[in-house]
């Protein structure tokens, strides 16, 4: 009984997913979002450009696939990473160090704790109505031991950047048995990310989290599909609430890890799973604890609740909010009703109570402005390439200045930041349709790639609900880059599988094959 329940909701993950994917690809394939200077939202049908890219990134997929034997993945990687770096510091030395919005407000009060100014925790203070940023504040503050430069910042998210894709290829590696076509795919596509690249510039939590959460899945990974030792479990549990602790929208890749945990209980009836379970949940309960007493060692009392949760859902959901940014996303209205309810937090959750089901009841009354209103909001979301990942750097509005033309040009939305646009809108629609059409051919294989695909239907829900954000989503996408590379690698076989089997391809495969090998075979 219990097995067949583990199948069943096995079954249901990756039915759910695979609709989940396929919404993403279509609503990619028909649409465009941009984001201005002002982070207003608009909408285009999209023209196809990005077609280019996509092709360029397959045919690079495909022929790692064809020389994987004669390419080394470490070298690869070297490569790469060096080249990364040389061009991440030439991007943070074309900046000046200007911040601006939550990353200021957090790097600002790490600055005035360390000079022992506590005011941020006072009623109304940053702090005291986001306690949610403790994580990060203590991050800082770390960082700001070497620098009181936000400059320190941009370069530690340079080096988790790289952190980050050297775990995504064990990932890979750990998931697909060492099959080097498809680790290869993951080492390039990792770097072809280029989102990934511009939050860089982005001092908030955005890198440093997801260098947490990656390196956590990897070790959880670890433990349930290999050698179950507790060395992986540990690992992985601390990881992994760090990253909910440095941001707590973590929380959605911690229920994803303890329900896949719990399926393959299920499903195996192996207790080394809730084990895991057990020490996830022991890991959060302590870290939230001890930042809770360090607060209290720090300023003599205890830390405010801050700001309740559901004044996020509230206007999330607003059918009203459609105006300042886009559908659902921050229009401000958490901050002013926390402030006019005097910073009183059940209050302020009573309203926004009251406010969720008066939109959910105007949803139900007018359908079609529900389709209407979580249409564009899944849109603005999810298909705005960059995912604002140029936004979130240097805009000359906040006093934050560009010193080259190549910064200037892509950061004042010119000629490179079109051609940016374009290339990431190819990979993003790579990755998507790869992690398809794997999933349509491995619906079997949950304890393979479930994790990843419960964390996607995670972010996909919680965003339709929650503020949102398209810099909020784009690990989600990035994180599938395994499952992307092994889709391409199994359509390269089938491919080729059956234009040998096609008496008149024979003639164009061994053709291409000598031309390739005149043309690569020295080089490799």
């Amino acid at each position: 009984m219990r097995k067949h329940m583990g199948n069943f909701f096995a079954k249901s993950v990756v039915i759910i997913g695979i609709l989940c994917l396929f919404t993403l690809i279509l609503a990619n394939l028909l649409f465009a979002a941009q984001v201005d200077v002002k982070e207003k939202v608009s909408f285009e049908m999209e023209k196809g450009g990005y077609l280019y890219s996509a092709a360029a990134v397959i045919f690079s997929m495909f022929f790692g696939s064809k020389w994987a034997e004669k390419i080394e993945e470490k070298k690869l990687f070297r490569i790469c990473a060096v080249g990364y770096l040389l061009c991440g510091t030439y991007l943070i030395l074309s900046v000046n160090d200007v911040i601006r919005a939550d990353s200021f407000a957090v790097f600002g009060n790490a600055q005035l704790i360390l000079n022992g100014n506590y005011s941020g925790f006072e009623a109304g203070g940053y702090l005291s109505v986001h306690p949610q940023q403790i994580g990060l504040l203590l991050y800082d503050l770390l960082l700001e031991l070497f620098s009181y430069s936000p400059r320190v910042l941009f370069f530690a998210n340079l080096i988790w950047v790289l952190v980050i894709n050297r775990y995504l290829w064990k990932i890979s590696n750990l998931l697909f048995s060492g099959n080097k076509a498809i680790n290869i795919s993951t080492i390039l596509l990792s770097f072809l990310f280029l989102p990934q690249f511009f939050f860089i510039l982005f001092a908030y939590n955005t890198i440093p989290g997801l260098m947490c959460f990656t390196a956590g899945c990897y070790y959880i990974l670890e433990y349930t599909l290999g050698p179950s030792r507790a060395k992986s479990m540990l690992l992985g549990g601390l990881l992994v609430n760090l990253a909910v602790a440095i941001r707590s929208n973590y929380q959605i890749g911690l229920i994803a890890i303890l329900l896949y945990e719990i399926v393959l209980f299920l499903q195996k009836k192996a207790w080394k799973y809730l084990w895991l379970c057990g020490v996830l949940m022991a890991a959060f309960l302590s870290l939230q604890w001890a930042m809770k007493q360090w607060v209290v060692l720090l300023i003599g009392q205890t830390p405010p609740e801050g700001m309740p949760a559901f004044l996020w859902i509230a206007m999330g959901t607003d059918p009203q909010n459609q105006n300042v940014c886009g559908p659902g996303w921050f229009n401000g209205y958490p901050d002013r009703l926390f402030e006019a309810c005097g910073y009183n937090g059940e209050l302020a959750g009573k309203i926004a109570l009251e406010q969720i089901r008066e939109n959910f009841l105007f949803f139900y009354t007018h359908p079609e402005q529900a389709v209407k209103f979580f249409g564009k909001k899944f849109i603005s979301t999810w298909c705005e390439p960059t995912y604002q990942s140029i936004w979130s750097g240097p805009l000359a509005r906040y006093g934050q200045e560009t010193y080259t033309y190549i910064t200037s040009n892509i950061y004042n939305q010119k000629g490179l930041y079109w051609f940016i646009r374009l290339f990431s809108k190819g990979v993003t629609v790579t990755i998507l349709l790869f992690t398809f059409l794997y999933s349509l051919d491995k619906r079997k294989a949950f304890s393979q790639y479930g994790l990843l695909i419960l964390y996607l239907i995670g972010g996909v829900l919680f965003h339709l609900m929650w503020e949102t954000k398209s810099q909020y989503v784009y690990g989600y996408v990035f994180l599938l880059i395994p499952l992307g590379a092994a889709g391409a690698f199994e359509t390269y076989q089938k491919m080729i599988k059956k234009w040998r089997e096609s008496s008149w391809c024979k003639k164009i495969i061994r053709k291409f094959h000598q031309i390739s090998c005149k043309t690569f075979g020295k080089v490799l």
